[in-house]
């Protein structure tokens, strides 16, 4: 059952006694990108990408182990993108937040999946 908590079954060695039950593997890929308009028309790309390979063994450790990997993704990034900045000599770029959802829904022709034929298609 996902997220109950409990571990597999456990298969122990005969000879020793100890718990041999081999430990789920999960490849997890974290990915950050920024883009940043450095001058009219110019712009930076800045981007960080970290894969990891995790045990676990139930799915509060999986959960657990894929936030630390988060956490320490953007910590990655942070430095990354800090140095970018640094030694292209751009200083802090201040991020300006536009509204781009709304001019894209003002852009959107109609919804295709409202469409019931050829005849309505421009």
């Amino acid at each position: 059952m996902a997220g109950s908590g409990k571990k597999t079954e456990k298969i122990v060695d005969a000879e020793t006694g100890n718990d041999i039950t081999p430990k789920r593997q999960t490849v997890v890929t974290k990915g950050i990108t920024r883009t940043l308009q450095t001058a009219k028309y110019f712009s930076l790309t800045v981007n960080h990408t970290a894969q990891d390979t995790i045990e676990w063994e139930t799915t509060e450790e999986r959960e657990k182990k894929i936030h630390n990997l988060t956490k320490l993704a953007v910590k990655d990034f942070i430095q990354t993108h800090d140095t970018v900045l640094d030694q292209l000599k751009l200083g802090q770029m201040h991020a300006f937040v536009t509204n781009h959802i709304q001019e894209k829904e003002a852009e959107k022709g109609p919804d295709l999946l409202d469409v019931e034929g050829l005849d309505e298609l421009e």
